[in-house]
């Protein structure tokens, strides 16, 4: 069968123990609480129903990030280069399967923006319903791991400065120590997806190195009116969220089509 190449932004995070009261656990632990949270939003658009998990993304490269895990600003001078990585506080336990907690959570989410790892997503058999074969293949590329061990740092330097200014967490999931074996071996136990999947009909001729399926136009190759408009057609993963990239590549694609029409 042929494989499609695949890439997504996988993602690792260190957890603490905070009061329930300050997480969105809250609303699991006191049913009624969630119910009222529930009316505050369908009545008034307010509460704790109404935000995304996070407010707030840390984006940086690690290229900036020492092997202390601290962050040294760019000059103004300095060339601008994207970010690789991306923290996320999240009020909420990350982990999944679930690291049992007693109170709420706080989790530090590390996500790699721009990864070299790729998977691949390819037919199990000739049943049209059955599911495909996909293999991840998460830090296939060794230089992956080498960026997640400095988010981690880094997510570990905002935690101890969280705690120096006041802040009442306590470790609940975190590495064993931050040599390079513990952070491997905590990165390789506890990876998940960030449902950033993407790549597997990506815009590229036929015979790249990553051979595409779609052409500039988001056609099929070898088809004249068959379309492909999502974030699979995205030849390199992109280092943001593919939300709005998303809404473009429809917009482009329905802009094409309009085109075609009128020739």
């Amino acid at each position: 069968m042929n494989l499609l190449e695949q890439q997504d932004h996988m993602a690792t995070g260190i957890v603490y123990n905070v009061s329930t009261s300050e997480s969105l656990h809250v609303m699991e632990a006191k049913p009624l609480r969630a119910a009222l949270e529930l009316f505050r939003y369908v009545a008034f658009g307010e509460g704790l129903c109404l935000p995304y998990v996070t407010q707030l993304s840390i984006l940086v490269n690690s290229a900036q990030i020492d092997d202390s895990g601290h962050f040294t600003p760019p000059k103004s001078t300095d060339t601008p280069i994207l970010p690789d990585i991306e923290i996320q506080p999240i009020h909420w336990n990350i982990s999944d399967p679930p690291v049992p907690h007693k109170e709420g959570a706080l989790s530090l989410m590390v996500v790699i923006m721009k990864p070299s790892s790729r998977g691949t997503v390819s037919l199990a058999s000739e049943d049209p319903l059955a599911r495909p074969a996909c293999d991840l293949a998460y830090y296939s590329d060794p230089s992956d791991l080498a960026i997640m061990r400095k988010g981690l740092k880094l997510a570990k330097r905002i935690g101890d400065k969280m705690r120096e200014l006041g802040a009442k967490m306590t470790d609940l999931y975190m590495p064993e120590s931050e040599s390079d074996i513990d952070l491997d071996a905590f990165v390789r136990k506890f990876t998940r997806t960030n449902y950033h999947y993407a790549s597997t009909c990506r815009m590229a001729p036929e015979n790249d190195q990553y051979p595409g399926v779609v052409d500039p136009e988001l056609r099929v190759h070898g088809f004249k009116n068959l379309r492909v408009a999502d974030c699979s057609i995205i030849p390199i993963m992109i280092s943001t969220h593919p939300q709005a990239p998303a809404v473009m590549i429809a917009e482009k694609c329905a802009d094409m089509i309009k085109a075609s029409s009128r020739t």
